[in-house]
């Protein structure tokens, strides 16, 4: 896509400055990236982290990255990517702030194709409208490979644009390197093969050598993230098979209401959702944020047809074809699968921006003073919605007051589901919670986790320590620490007195286990190359304990894998009185007295051998409310 001269002629009269131009870009970067660092680590993440672990201690070189779809296999280059900033930076931060730098080029990107296919104030606008809330805002809260989808779709884009216009090779076979990867960030950027093939085929008619050698280097530079995989060919290509098919039972299963539901998820509901769960208090943020919403793309609508009426012609048929290219790029997206998870909006995203940003500036160019206006309070109003909302996120995680978009789990589907639902309020950990605790587990000695913290460790592979001390860190769950070995609890703070807890992590107390009342031999962690790491549990069956304690303290019972093998107090009692029980998350606790006390304890659980009952010292001279 050339520049297109007739109308950016007249334009650039009004264009800002770059200093401008460039401070409006870095304040958008910086918004985008900012919620990285609040974010927690989920279970594919971890994963990935596990992998790309293996490989900065050099002890492992895998050749399959991350499985999609239950069915088929990426290529291993994601883990690669992580375990650079991971061996140089020797943190999760340093991961999570490598890949919010990758996910925030996306505005850089938008900025500098939009300036140079159009305009600087096309440019200005697309990088503007990537930063409205809605899909592109979920990318730093489920980090994983799909979160730097937009960045290398645009660079796809404009390595073409640059191919294309330069008759370069280079930018070509650039071209085919960002297509290849951004295939490993997302199947749904496949699309992206279709221009990448129509400019390749004319630098291969027209470039004579040079273009010949620039298209067979796109070709062979999109396909090396791949080779890997061939190193067990037979089983990927059985699993490429397998996903076929499935993808062709779900296209062929597809409706008309539910391609319409994924529109309207992606133009509208994900928005209002990602501002109702971080902005929306007593209702009214919603509320102006839908009104700014509905005259945004009215005036974009109406700056359409007037670009459509007044523009000149190699403009229109510009818009057009973009416009075009976003409607069919959201019905493959509809019709791969048979769901439509928030992330697979990551790749067309970028092409949908750009369609508002062209309303947004046919408006401005062809709608007198007031059109004028009206594009610059428009572009102004999505900037300050986007710092309110990413700012209210990013503000209150750092409060404990962490939610989580109707988005995931049973939700996920946009096809199908009731994205209406309330989010939900979590306590979890930050990257750089996790990284403080890592720091804690890196000590002479076993360490016995227990409480959230036996969760917490195994189900991140205690990621975040080994990345610091390596197999200095000796982490298992529960069991009975012996000379040398050291106990440590993470629970949430309502369970906890006053100082108890060594540190505060978020909304999560960490400190030493006073003592353990029930006997377990210790469990060694999930090992990151099972995925699932832990495949359930048996059969829940209800368990009758009984324990003393001699000091005051507060009695905990938890289960150390509590995320697969949820654990229920049926009955606590304290010298044959029954015992109030508070719980929160997926432990249970109660005060012990000051002084000798018999206890017997019901639980029904289906993993026995994770059972913990231990208890936290209660500060001296503290208050003791079990005391009758």
């Amino acid at each position: 896509m050339q520049r297109l001269a007739p109308l950016a002629a007249a334009a650039d009269r009004d264009d800002p400055s770059p200093r401008i131009a460039w401070a409006i870009v870095a304040l958008l970067s910086v918004l985008h990236a900012a919620p990285f660092f609040v974010a927690f680590v989920e279970g594919d993440f971890a994963r990935d982290l596990y992998a790309a672990l293996r490989i900065a201690q050099g002890r492992e070189w895998p050749v399959e990255g991350p499985v999609i779809s239950a069915t088929a296999h990426l290529g291993p280059v994601w883990y690669y990517a992580l375990a650079i900033p991971m061996k140089l930076g020797g943190s999760l931060t340093a991961v999570v702030a490598a890949i919010a730098v990758a996910s925030a080029l996306q505005f850089p990107l938008a900025y500098r194709l939009g300036s140079e296919a159009f305009d600087r104030r096309t440019g200005i606008a697309w990088a503007i409208l990537l930063a409205m809330p809605g899909v592109g805002s979920l990318a730093s809260l489920w980090i994983a490979h799909p979160s730097v989808t937009a960045t290398l779709v645009l660079g796809v884009l404009y390595a073409l644009r640059r191919a294309h216009s330069d008759s370069s090779p280079g930018w070509l076979a650039a071209a085919g390197a960002a297509f290849g990867l951004a295939l490993h960030a997302h199947p749904t950027t496949l699309p992206l093969a279709l221009p990448l093939a129509w400019v390749a085929i004319a630098h291969a008619r027209n470039g004579g050598a040079a273009g010949r050698a620039g298209a067979v280097a796109a070709f062979v530079l999109a396909a090396v993230p791949f080779l890997p995989l061939l190193a067990n060919l037979r089983d990927h290509a059985d699993d490429a098979l397998r996903m076929s098919r499935h993808m062709s039972s779900d296209m062929a299963a597809i409706s008309a209401a539910a391609i319409a539901r994924v529109f309207a998820g992606a133009v509208w509901r994900v928005s209002d959702i990602v501002v109702g769960t971080w902005l929306a208090g007593d209702g009214r943020p919603l509320a102006a944020w839908r009104a700014t919403a509905a005259a945004l793309y009215l005036l974009a609508a109406a700056g359409w047809a007037l670009l459509a009426l007044r523009g000149p012609p190699r403009w229109r048929r510009a818009a057009l074809a973009i416009a075009i290219a976003f409607v069919a790029w959201m019905l493959f997206v509809a019709a791969i699968r048979g769901v439509t998870r928030f992330y697979m909006l990551y790749a067309p995203l970028p092409l949908f921006a750009l369609v508002v940003a062209l309303g947004v500036r046919g408006l401005a160019l062809h709608g007198g003073a007031a059109g004028t206006l009206a594009g610059r309070a428009l572009l102004a109003g999505v900037v300050a919605w986007a710092l309110a909302t990413n700012g209210a996120r990013v503000a209150r995680a750092l409060a404990d007051d962490v939610r989580v978009p109707p988005l995931l789990g049973a939700h996920v589907d946009l096809q199908r589901s009731d994205t209406r639902a309330s989010y939900t309020r979590l306590h979890y950990l930050s990257v750089r919670h996790l990284d403080a605790i890592g720091r804690r587990l890196c000590v002479d000695g076993r360490v016995h986790a227990f409480g959230e913290l036996a969760q917490v460790v195994d189900t991140q592979f205690n990621v975040a320590a080994q990345i610091r001390c390596g197999d200095a860190s000796r982490v298992v769950i529960g069991g009975t620490p012996g000379p040398g070995d050291r106990a440590y609890f993470l629970l949430q703070r309502d369970a906890l007195e006053p100082r108890m807890a060594l540190r505060d992590f978020g909304g999560f107390g960490f400190g030493r286990v006073d003592e353990v009342l029930v006997p377990r031999p210790a469990l060694p962690l999930a090992r990151g190359d099972d995925y699932p790491p832990r495949k359930g549990c048996g059969e829940a069956a209800r368990y009758d304990l009984a324990f003393e304690t001699s000091r005051a303290s507060t009695l905990v019972v938890a289960s150390g894998l509590a995320v697969t093998c949820p654990m229920r107090v049926v009955r606590l009692e304290r010298d044959g009185i029954p015992a109030e029980v508070s719980t929160a998350a997926d432990s249970a606790w109660t005060r012990a007295p000051d002084g000798p006390a018999r206890w017997t304890l019901a639980v029904e659980t289906g993993a026995p051998e994770a059972l913990q009952v231990f208890t936290v010292a209660r500060p001296a001279g503290g208050s003791n409310p079990a005391t009758p």
